[in-house]
């Protein structure tokens, strides 16, 4: 077992299953995106290496046994620190490559009176548990080697935060971890595909897996959790979720009669192929000027000193009665310019009159509200455009379950009819769209429009849903 696989069992199950069992063409392409979180994260990790390891012992190798019969000579050698070098314990069925090995002078092993601990490098801001048993998989290799098990590991996040792991926190876990991969591997144990469990490079394999067995997991809100609720009451199916008994339905763990309601409604969408009303009847609150916004936020890594996340650039669609929608671009060709992006944004939209601004879902207005204080805007500004804004999600999945396995603005627009120009940009690719457009100066122009065309589609794309939501609605 590689303990990377360790991260990838603990974050995706399926995922370390189809690395076993699934056909290699059926894994999903690289796009942009991984390719984006790739470059970026080893970029970091030599950005560490050098900064803190500068002078590391590393060598290459062709392969891996040899690569550890190099890590075996530096750690009987002494070497400070050993950056990239594989360990092995075939003893124990394991193998993997810290990013740095630490020596410690104070605590003797089997190599002398010193001993190593593992460093391991890390591109999320957010430390996870997969991330630690990874690391403590590496632990428990450098134990076997050196005759000593750390109890500490060191993992240093993206903003060079250090976090100690404490082994005796997380050995029985691990225990656990690797014997159900064995299981997996074995094929002792199974894992169900269900929709939405996988991550790239497995995810269109095991969502395609879940809609041919018409998996109870395609209906909105029904993760793993629900998903195991759900087959134990014999709920196996869509089908089988669309015909239950509202009452027996309530009766189950973690379903109230609302939630009864809509699981049974969007089954019975899926099912039957059509949009199921959920009540008689929709309020949507027009005006003689509509703007339908988007926004495109970035790579945390831009913004060392704000939010977190750069929100660099705000799309708007504006329609006024009698004439054609206009797509405006608010756009920072910098990250230092989001300040003036949401200034122009907000001073822009209060000088509509009789204007109210729809959007999909609750990022907009949370961003929009956090960045307004984050650059200390006029209250009375922010608040003047916030409450006119207009969220279409909870409108329309509170009057109609989609046919859709999910009830995102992609998945509820495409099935009404709308396409996006372009099939391979996501709101992900874009990220890495405009790290490239940043990386040519803002001056890559191309890249630039490929941003603004998805951003554009996002906008009218909500003007769409908004369309049919009138055709069908006793408009206030």
């Amino acid at each position: 077992v590689n303990a990377s696989q360790v991260e990838h069992y603990v974050g995706s199950p399926i995922n370390f299953w189809c690395e076993v069992n699934a056909p290699a063409e059926e894994r999903d392409p690289t796009n942009l995106y991984m390719q984006h979180l790739q470059d970026t994260g080893n970029e970091h990790r030599a950005d560490v290496l050098r900064q803190s390891y500068a002078a590391a012992a590393s060598k290459s190798y062709y392969a891996e046994t040899e690569g550890f019969h190099s890590t075996l000579e530096m750690m009987a050698g002494g070497e400070r620190h050993i950056s990239q070098m594989p360990l092995w314990d075939l003893t124990n069925g394991l193998k993997g490559n810290p990013h740095v090995l630490i020596r410690t002078d104070s605590i003797p092993s089997d190599l002398g009176d010193y001993s190593y601990h593992v460093a391991e490098v890390r591109s999320a801001r957010r430390i996870t548990d997969a991330h630690r048993l990874k690391a403590a998989t590496l632990n428990r290799l450098l134990g076997a080697i050196q005759g000593f098990e750390p109890e500490s590991i060191l993992i240093i996040n993206m903003d060079g935060d250090h976090e100690f792991v404490h082994m005796s926190e997380f050995a029985a876990r691990l225990d656990t971890v690797l014997s159900e991969m064995r299981e997996v591997a074995d094929g002792t144990r199974a894992i169900l595909a269900t929709h939405g469990a996988a991550e790239w490079p497995w995810q269109s394999y095991v969502n395609r897996m879940a809609a041919e067995r018409r998996c109870v997991s395609l209906v909105s809100g029904v993760g793993a959790t629900m998903q195991r609720t759900l087959s134990d009451a014999g709920l196996v199916t869509v089908d089988d979720l669309a015909g239950a008994d509202l009452n027996a339905l309530t009766g189950l763990r973690g379903i109230g009669a609302k939630t009864a309601r809509r699981f049974n409604s969007s089954a019975k969408a899926i099912s039957g192929g059509q949009p199921v009303p959920r009540h008689n009847g929709i309020e949507i609150p027009t005006a003689t000027t509509e703007v339908f916004f988007d926004f495109e936020g970035s790579d945390p890594r831009l913004n060392q000193d704000g939010l977190g996340v750069v929100n660099y650039l705000i799309g708007a669609v504006i329609r006024q009665r009698g004439q054609e929608p206009e797509f405006l671009p608010f756009i920072a060709h910098s990250p230092a310019e989001e300040e003036t992006v949401v200034r122009d944004f907000i001073s822009w939209a209060n000088s509509l009159d009789s204007a109210l601004f729809y959007h999909w879902h609750n990022y907009e207005k949370t961003h929009l509200t956090k960045m307004a204080v984050q650059y200390g805007i006029d209250p009375y500004e922010s608040q003047k455009m916030l409450g006119r804004m207009v969220d279409l999600h909870p409108i329309a999945t509170d009057a109609y379950a989609f046919p859709t396995y999910g009830d995102g603005l992609k998945n509820i627009a495409k099935y009404l009819g709308f396409s996006w120009r372009q099939d391979d940009v996501d709101g992900l690719t874009t990220v890495a769209l405009y790290h490239k457009y940043l990386q040519s100066g803002a001056r890559d122009g191309d890249v630039m429009r490929r941003i603004l065309d998805y951003n554009e589609d996002d906008c009218m794309a909500t003007m769409y849903v908004f369309d049919w939501l009138r055709s069908q609605a006793n408009v206030s």
